[in-house]
């Protein structure tokens, strides 16, 4: 991760769940199961990356914390400015931003 601004805690963190993009079911078909998990892995720290690059070419790493991809699942965590996450809607890859506790409940209902 970059070098962050000297307030990049000044402003409120939440912990937020940004969803992006993943290959289709048919693109993963014809891979065992261990080669897809390898592949989604892979996506999501490429997204990772891009949006590091996205979050400094729009001057906002000042407002993140941490951000982590941590599974083959197509979902980054961040700790974040309310106003980052606002913005990530428009990074290339993201599909949904939501704040980890509408995500909690959303699972907490299925379960």
């Amino acid at each position: 991760m970059k070098n962050k601004g000297p307030d990049a805690h000044q402003t409120p963190m939440r912990d937020f769940v940004v969803e992006v993009e993943r290959p289709s079911s048919a693109d993963l078909a014809a891979y065992t199961r261990a080669e897809r998990y390898r592949i989604l892995c892979a996506n999501t720290e490429a997204h990772r990356a891009q949006l590091e690059n996205w979050l400094e070419t729009q001057d906002l790493w000042r407002e993140v914390g941490d951000l982590r991809a941590e599974t083959g699942f197509n979902l980054i965590f961040m700790e974040c400015t309310p106003n980052v996450a606002k913005q990530l809607v428009r990074a290339p890859g993201v599909i949904d931003v939501l704040p980890v506790t509408e995500l909690e409940a959303g699972l907490q209902s299925v379960i």
